[in-house]
């Protein structure tokens, strides 16, 4: 998904914008997680910078479904 996003060209600079400001977040929360910048997020960490306002519970079905759908790599992680 990443690759395409930064291969389309057409985006508009709200959209542009938006990414970035996406990007500053994860950097941030990245940090967060045992003061590593790899790019990857623990579940907790994903879910309080990004999915918090639309899940209301970290340990409910519809979260972990959702956190889960999200690692690729079945890691626990979001990269």
């Amino acid at each position: 998904m990443s690759n395409i996003i930064t291969a389309d060209e057409s985006q508009s600079p709200y959209e542009k914008r938006l990414l970035e400001e996406i990007r500053q977040r994860w950097n941030e929360w990245d940090l967060r997680d045992a003061e590593q910048n790899d790019d990857m997020l623990q579940y907790d960490s994903f879910y309080n910078g990004f999915l918090a306002p639309y899940f209301s519970c970290y340990h409910c079905f519809d979260t972990k479904q959702a956190l889960q759908a999200l690692d690729m790599e079945v890691d626990e992680y979001v990269d």
